[in-house]
C-alpha cells in the first residue's frame, strides 16, 4: 500500500510534512491535493513578500534595523 501522508521531525524541531499522490486516488481526492499544493505555495509567496517588503523599509531608512532604543535616564 502507498503512503498518502508522511511526517517527520529533524533533530532541530523542524516539521517536513510530504504529500504524495497515490495514482488510484478518487477524483475529488486529487482536487483537494491540487488546492493543498497551491496554498502551500501562496503561504510561500506571502512570507516571501512580506521578507522583500521589510527589506524595502530597512533600505528606506538608511539600512538601520529595528531594534532596542537607548534612552538615557538622569
Amino acid at each position: 500500500m502507498e503512503r498518502i501522508l508522511e511526517v517527520n521531525r529533524s533533530p532541530d524541531g523542524e516539521i517536513v510534512i510530504r504529500l504524495c499522490a497515490p495514482r488510484r486516488l478518487p477524483v475529488e481526492t486529487r482536487r483537494h491535493l491540487l488546492g493543498t499544493t497551491r496554498e502551500g505555495l501562496m503561504t510561500l509567496r506571502s512570507l516571501v513578500d512580506a521578507g522583500l517588503r521589510r527589506l524595502d523599509t530597512e533600505e528606506q531608512q538608511g539600512g538601520k534595523k529595528k531594534g532596542p532604543t537607548k534612552i538615557e535616564v538622569q
